[in-house]
């Protein structure tokens, strides 16, 4: 795939998840319709996975990247796992700070890296709203935990990133958020 191609699509990618976080935000309604609102809900939700994937996943993959699957030796991919795992939460926030204050990353990498995951999972909250009734803030963060998990390992897996505690809590901790958020808001207009 083209460069450029390829840099459009990440950013209709993002953008995508941006308007769909954006519009479950701003709906007043749980949005539980007829077939033909569940069936439109159902191809949001296929797209926002797939916006997902290409954005964590596909992107990453190329002519530049490693053989998957591939390693010489059980050394090698134990080489590889040791720099492409993180498992001390909140280690990668606090070394792009000290980054920062460093001069290394500048405050936009900080702010866009935790953002982009906070927001990255937003729509699960909005989809758990909109196909239940109860628990779904429970729902949530399994939908979102899951979710999130599932992008991790396969980034690893395709070599095509890290599994970082860090991005599990940023996605995990956005979706919830965002579930409360509504809920609290749904109450206050119920009072």
């Amino acid at each position: 795939m083209p460069e450029d191609v390829k840099t459009a699509l990440y950013y209709a990618s993002i953008a995508y998840i941006a308007l769909l976080s954006a519009g479950f935000l701003m709906s007043r309604r749980d949005g539980r319709r007829g077939g033909a609102a569940a069936a439109g809900r159902g191809v949001l939700l296929l797209l926002w996975v797939a916006a997902v994937a290409y954005v964590t996943i596909l992107s990453r993959l190329g002519a530049g990247t490693p053989g998957k699957f591939i390693f010489s030796s059980d050394e090698a991919m134990r080489s590889y796992a040791d720099r492409r795992i993180n498992l001390d939460p909140l280690k990668t926030v606090r070394d792009m700070i000290r980054g920062m204050r460093a001069g290394t990353y500048s405050p936009a990498a900080c702010a866009l890296n935790v953002a982009g995951n906070l927001i990255l999972f937003f729509p699960a909250a909005g989809f758990v709203r909109a196909f239940a009734r109860r628990g779904r803030i429970a729902l949530t963060f399994l939908w979102a935990l899951a979710g999130s998990l599932a992008v991790e390992g396969t980034q690893l897996l395709f070599m095509a990133g890290s599994f970082d505690v860090d991005d599990l809590i940023l996605n995990t901790g956005g979706a919830v958020l965002f579930a409360v958020l509504r809920g609290a808001e749904k109450r206050k207009k119920s009072e």
